[in-house]
């Protein structure tokens, strides 16, 4: 039986706003929704343990009892619902709300209750089928946990690049290759505009061998990604990270 510590650890951990995180680890799942959903299964395992002892002493059409409502259900049922709802389940809470609790209050069998912990076992089951995550191998995780270390210093000097870099290193590691060539291009873009003011003459003979460097690249691999005449693979989307990586590393050095 799950003990009461461990069911308050899991109502009292924050929920994980995926979308602003961009890439999240399994554990940072497992730490936010993991443990919560399977506090709710294992809750319900134990509810259809419980219909079956009963049913088993020759209870099946007997009401559930004030003290097995008490000692399981009703706070229990209330702490499911909650959690169905924090996780998104609205088939479960619709059934938890509409027919479940509608036949506790109205009085409930052991089989009748034996039937609901199933059902709704069953509609977690068939919902979490339902939510698709993208798994991303270890060697190009990496390059998102280290995505300040590897890129903070450029966006650091260029801050209009940011988002562009944190795109593409995103769209890299989800193997979204043509679209990481997209981002980083235009993460070059940034370093082309040429300095401007009392700085201009001081920099322009270094930024001039950069740029001449990045031409023949920037022909190869951004006119084509913007006007859609190739896609490209996961060595390639390498290179142009790399590529682009180098030259706004060796432009923040300077500016």
């Amino acid at each position: 039986m799950l003990s009461t510590d461990f069911i308050a650890e899991c109502a009292d951990r924050s929920p994980l706003d995926f979308e602003s995180h961009g890439l999240v680890s399994l554990w940072e799942i497992m730490r936010y929704q993991g443990w919560r959903i399977v506090a709710v299964v294992e809750f319900l395992r134990e509810l259809k343990d419980l219909s079956t002892f009963r049913i088993n002493s020759g209870l099946r059409d007997s009401l559930v009892s004030i003290a097995d409502l008490n000692d399981l259900v009703w706070g229990r049922f209330n702490w499911c619902r909650d959690e169905c709802r924090f996780l998104e389940l609205t088939d479960t809470c619709d059934r938890l709300n509409n027919q479940t609790l509608v036949k506790m209050r109205d009085g409930i069998t052991y089989a009748e209750l034996q039937t609901e912990a199933m059902v709704l076992r069953d509609s977690i089951t068939n919902q979490l089928r339902k939510r698709s995550f993208a798994f991303v191998p270890a060697d190009k995780a990496k390059f998102q946990y280290e995505l300040e270390k590897n890129w903070g210093t450029i966006w650091g000097k260029f801050r209009k690049a940011e988002n562009d870099i944190k795109e593409g290193v995103e769209c890299y590691c989800l193997e979204r290759n043509t679209a990481a060539v997209f981002h980083f291009m235009r993460v070059a873009e940034h370093g082309m505009n040429k300095p401007r003011g009392v700085a201009r003459d001081r920099v322009l003979g270094f930024y001039r061998s950069l740029v001449a460097d990045l031409q023949a690249f920037r022909v190869e691999y951004r006119n084509h990604v913007m006007h859609t005449r190739t896609s490209y693979d996961d060595l390639q989307a390498a290179r142009v990270m790399r590529h682009v990586h180098d030259f706004m590393e060796r432009l923040a050095s300077r500016k």
